[in-house]
């Protein structure tokens, strides 16, 4: 049996590349924001780490920086969506069984050891904890919200 194992840690050409990129993407508005403020240099030191773990889970760096991974406050996360696209790319089977502004449930299977998961979350979860605010996306696009928290949870 053979073990292999990638290297997390670049070369230095693809470290280069990936400056590179992150300088060019530190000039466009909506990718400072990924950077999370600051000065330039910080921008784009946030948004090459950003594409440094988005290379560790496998994604390009560009859908890293374009929604893929958020850094909210500090910390990175990784959007819904690419928590979806993730799952489903490991081979894992879903199945939205609802999606409504009140609740979603979504099935899975895991591919490797078969078993089986239904989770949901509620709008009711959502008021408790305290993330339905006046002008929130929890009352603009409750379903997508909803959506989000579920298969987080799930993952």
């Amino acid at each position: 049996m053979t073990l292999s194992i990638i290297s997390t840690v670049p070369t230095a050409s693809e470290l280069q590349s990936y400056k590179i990129i992150a300088e060019v993407a530190s000039s466009n508005q909506q990718w400072r924001k990924v950077g999370g403020g600051g000065s330039n240099e910080s921008i784009v030191a946030t948004i090459l780490s950003v594409m440094l773990l988005a290379r560790e889970l496998g994604i390009s760096p560009m859908q890293a920086i374009s929604g893929g991974i958020n850094n909210i406050q500090g910390k990175f996360e990784i959007s819904a969506r690419l928590m979806n696209q993730l799952i489903r790319k490991h081979g894992h089977k879903l199945a939205i069984k609802m999606n409504t502004d009140q609740i979603c449930m979504i099935w899975t299977q895991r591919k490797d050891t078969g078993e089986i998961h239904e989770e949901k979350y509620t709008i009711e979860e959502a008021i408790r904890s305290g993330l339905v605010k006046p002008g929130s996306a929890w009352q603009k696009v409750p379903t997508d919200m909803l959506f989000a928290r579920c298969i987080s949870r799930l993952a």
